[in-house]
């Protein structure tokens, strides 16, 4: 009897970083790169879909002169045709698979799932789960860097993070619902020990044939998604979570200090910090842009938020009197499509946008 094939696709969503925010799923030990091999005779070929974005000849040029959005709409069709390509060879070779896939396209990644189970492999669909307050102190503190480097265009705004999160949901609760995978795990941010798993049971008839399959665990991948999402914060996490929320509330600048994509993107990294602050149980770092976020989700007033001038925590200064933030311009500067803008307007002087030599290169 043959020997069962797996594949593994572990479903991220994007980050600065493409080695943070993977599923420890069966790999190699060796350098990353878009396509490797174990040593060991029957290790699986891991293609790594994000590295092939990188690795793209168009990839960097097209970040660099219009932006992630546009890099991400032209790059990535020719990721998940390359990714499907290596993973074909891969599975007419008899070779196990790790897929790493970012989960802004659902679509090609249910494409991949359903090429691999056609080849007869077991399928495990992996995902590590990151806490919202880690994994918005994240993103609000790599977009900061990008906008102090005047790389606005570059970041993964929140608007982007948001989505593929939803993404990445849908995948999980579509591959449930439709039984698409054999096993689904959930892994906290760190640690190798899943601590959400599913696996499908096959019912047999008397000749051995499969007649039903249903889950070993009733409860949904989208509920545990939740629950970790929203788990309480260690005591060790809540003190690291609370020196980075000090950190950057210290130094968001006054909207007064901002203009265009840089107005933007201040008030993306405030909200990002006030959605903290309440999970922190502390005032919000800007209280404006809170009353206006409970405006446009419950149509009146809030009442009971501080007045501005009154966000302190731990000793941050007055971050009304923070540092200029300059902006980038041209169409890489933009925040990406669907990107929520806050309307904070500035009654004080707005400086010129500039643009930085990462803007102007290539």
């Amino acid at each position: 009897m043959a020997e069962q094939r797996t594949a593994v696709i572990d479903l991220v969503t994007d980050r600065d970083d493409p080695q943070k925010n993977q599923a420890p799923a069966p790999r190699p030990a060796s350098a990353p790169r878009a396509e490797k091999t174990s040593t060991e005779r029957r290790g699986p070929v891991v293609i790594d879909a994000r590295m092939l974005r990188i690795e793209h000849p168009k990839w960097e040029s097209t970040l660099l002169k219009q932006g992630r959005s546009a890099a991400l709409s032209r790059i990535d069709p020719d990721v998940h045709r390359e990714a499907a390509k290596r993973m074909k060879k891969a599975l007419e070779a008899g070779r196990d698979v790790r897929l790493v896939l970012p989960s802004n396209d659902p679509e090609a990644i249910v494409a991949r799932i359903k090429q691999a189970r056609e080849a007869g492999y077991t399928v495990t669909l992996a995902v590590r789960v990151t806490p919202d307050v880690a994994r918005t102190l994240d993103t609000v503190a790599a977009l900061d860097r990008h906008v102090r480097n005047r790389t606005a265009g570059q970041a993964v705004w929140p608007a982007e993070q948001n989505a593929e999160l939803r993404r990445m949901q849908a995948v999980l609760e579509k591959a449930y619902a439709e039984r698409l995978v054999d096993t689904i795990a959930l892994y906290p941010s760190e640690g190798n020990r899943a601590l959400y798993s599913a696996s499908l049971r096959h019912d047999r008839d008397a000749a051995g044939n499969s007649t039903a399959a249903t889950w070993d665990n009733p409860r949904t991948p989208a509920a545990a998604v939740e629950e970790m999402r929203n788990a309480p914060l260690s005591p060790a996490q809540e003190q690291q979570a609370r020196q980075r929320f000090a950190t950057l509330a210290e130094s968001l600048p006054s909207p007064e200090n901002c203009s265009g994509v840089g107005l933007d993107a201040r008030n993306e990294i405030a909200a990002g910090l006030n959605e903290i602050a309440a999970r922190l149980g502390v005032p919000p770092v800007d209280a404006d842009l809170a009353r206006q976020a409970v405006v446009a989700t419950t149509d009146r007033p809030h009442q009971d938020a501080p007045e501005k001038g009154e966000g302190r925590f731990d000793g941050i200064p007055d971050i009304t009197k923070g540092a200029l933030v300059e902006s980038t311009n041209g169409a890489s500067a933009a925040p990406p499509d669907g990107a929520e803008h806050h309307q904070q307007q500035s009654a004080g002087p707005v400086h010129a946008e500039t643009a930085g030599p990462a803007l102007r290169a290539g």
